[in-house]
């Protein structure tokens, strides 16, 4: 019989999907035969190739998983009062699913505020699954205080003798900026003011401090976890493409309106940039270039107010446009295209393989597996999935502590991959180079030399 974990949101915007797929990859990757399960899809995701969770299960994860009801259907029987004929519908769905497995994730709906019946539908579904309940939260800005008193609300819903324990808890986006999308920026400004980390929840939240909940994963905002490709942004304005480069390779990091004088822009010219400036402002956009052609990988430059610049002008940046980088041209004034961007929907689109990739690592690397494996308890032996082996591939690397000698060390690829292996302890790397010419090609790529990795001049 598998052990089934119910996901419940504490509201919308959680990262409820990338939570469950992470935590599949998690129990996966320990050789747990894993299955996932979603009763119903989420408004606004009834998309012609399914609900976004399911999508990525099946093509990314390798399960066979059954449809989820339309939410449009349950919306339709909940207001007629007929949330027990749901529940029947949600239990014939489950009786489909796969059940020898190790352990069951099942998705809960987000209560986006407007829907008192989905609190009572996720109650009801966990009861009946006979599931533990982890709750998922994003803090936001919230202090430990404020977030103790939320999961507190949200455990006395499961809170009867009859309903399932809420066992514990995962901490979603902790340190994210408190305005939605990317940054954006206008020289000068600020980002944003910084939330509380994680200590600060773990020690000062009531509730997990004393493990009444346990915090089974608290994963930090990393901005390349939300980072669109310029190809993304390049859709969503429906812009003119003036050079494509590598639009589907590079990601905005950030997003800077330039509308100063050239001095005084220059240090906005960072990689993963995005740089939105009127389309007359050649003097930027011949500076975003020259910066490219040293090195700096920008996201990119977006033109706006539908004016191009002078053909000789887009001939001396050819070279510039040669090096990947994309040249998009909106419509658009700039504060409009501002404004769009910083409404620009973060979910992960199908297609950006690389980009849930990294969110599912990412998070399945910050849950508490030893705590996970004995809530399951498994009896039977466990299975080598590819996830599975390249995991204990990693482990076995760890262990050997061997050292690997890289030539070329100021090459670029190669010192992206020898920082990964360093941060990651797989394995020890010495860099054949300058060490300042390493730190620059770091720098160049928006990364950091730690002064523990062995550089050596050759």
């Amino acid at each position: 019989m598998a052990k089934v974990f119910f996901l419940n949101p504490l509201s919308a915007h959680v990262g409820l999907s990338s939570v469950c797929l992470g935590m599949l990859r998690a129990l996966d990757s320990a050789g747990l035969r894993v299955g996932f399960f979603k009763p119903v899809a989420q408004a606004g995701d009834e998309r012609p190739d399914g609900d976004r969770s399911l999508y990525f299960a099946r093509q990314h994860l390798g399960l066979q998983v059954g449809d989820a009801i339309p939410f449009r259907e349950a919306f339709r029987k909940a207001s007629s009062n007929q949330l027990d004929l749901l529940m029947e519908d949600i239990l014939d769905l489950y009786s489909s699913v796969n059940q020898d497995v190790d352990a069951l994730i099942v998705e809960g709906l987000p209560d986006t505020g407007s829907d008192d019946w989905v609190s009572e539908l996720n109650v009801q579904v966990a009861r009946n699954l006979n599931a533990d309940v982890i709750l998922v939260a994003a803090p936001g800005g919230s202090s430990p205080v404020a977030l103790n008193q939320k999961l507190n609300f949200a455990c006395q819903a499961f809170s009867s003798p009859d309903n399932p324990d809420v066992v514990g808890c995962i901490l979603n986006r902790i340190g994210a900026p408190l305005s939605d999308g990317f940054p954006i920026t206008e020289h000068g400004n600020p980002e944003g003011s910084s939330p509380p980390d994680c200590q600060s929840y773990e020690q000062g939240c009531p509730l997990i401090s004393s493990e009444a909940l346990h915090l089974v994963g608290a994963i930090e905002w990393d901005p390349g976890m939300v980072a669109p490709r310029v190809s993304d942004v390049s859709r969503m304005l429906e812009a003119t493409v003036l050079n494509a480069g590598e639009s589907d390779e590079r990601r905005v990091l950030r997003t800077t309106v330039c509308a100063r004088t050239l001095p005084n822009m220059l240090e906005t010219l960072r990689s993963g940039t995005l740089i939105v400036t009127p389309g007359d402002r050649e003097d930027i956009l011949i500076a975003a270039c020259m910066a490219s052609l040293i090195g700096v990988p920008l996201a990119g430059v977006l033109l706006t107010g539908n004016l191009t610049p002078d053909p000789r002008t887009l001939k001396l940046c050819m070279p510039a446009m040669d090096t990947g980088l994309p040249i998009l041209q909106t419509g658009l004034d700039t504060y409009h295209t501002a404004n769009r961007l910083s409404r620009m929907d973060q979910e992960v689109p199908c297609e950006d393989h690389d980009r849930i990739e990294s969110v599912i690592s990412a998070i399945a690397s910050k849950l508490d597996m030893q705590w996970l494996q004995a809530r399951v308890q498994v009896s039977r032996p466990p299975r080598l999935s590819p996830a599975a082996f390249r995991y204990q591939l990693t482990q076995r690397s760890r262990a050997a502590d061997k050292l690997i000698v890289l030539p070329e060390g100021s090459e670029p690829r190669t010192v992206r991959a020898a920082i990964i292996c360093h941060e990651r302890n797989i394995a020890r790397c010495l860099l054949l180079a300058e060490r300042s010419e390493v730190e620059t090609v770091a720098e160049a790529q928006g990364l950091t030399l730690p002064d523990s990795l062995q550089v050596i001049s050759p």
